[in-house]
């Protein structure tokens, strides 16, 4: 996913801006047998990045789908705060039927 936004992130920063009535955010991260902390911390890492940083930044994670395979990098769309707001934790809410 973060590769994917990032290809086009004026394009897809207006596009989650638009519909973050819309979004609700997961992970498929996922335990396994052996993990180090690096294994978990990395992919939210991206995510952070990806939705609140300005730009380009190398990913941690090897992506041999890549641009430039060597070289991963994660592109910041710096989604505004009511829009971050919203990402985290306020569609989940929403959709749970949660009080905020």
């Amino acid at each position: 996913m973060a590769r994917e936004l990032g290809r086009s992130p004026a394009e897809s920063r207006a596009f989650l801006i638009r519909r973050a009535d819309r979004i609700l955010f997961g992970s498929d991260l996922v335990a396994f047998r052996g993990a180090r902390p690096a294994d978990y911390a990395s992919p939210y890492w991206v995510h952070r990045w990806l939705w609140e940083g300005d730009g380009p930044r190398p990913s941690p994670i090897p992506d041999p789908c890549a641009a430039d395979p060597a070289n991963p990098q994660v592109h910041g769309l710096s989604l505004p705060d009511d829009v971050l707001a919203r990402l985290y934790f306020q569609e989940a809410c929403r959709w749970f039927g949660m009080e905020m």
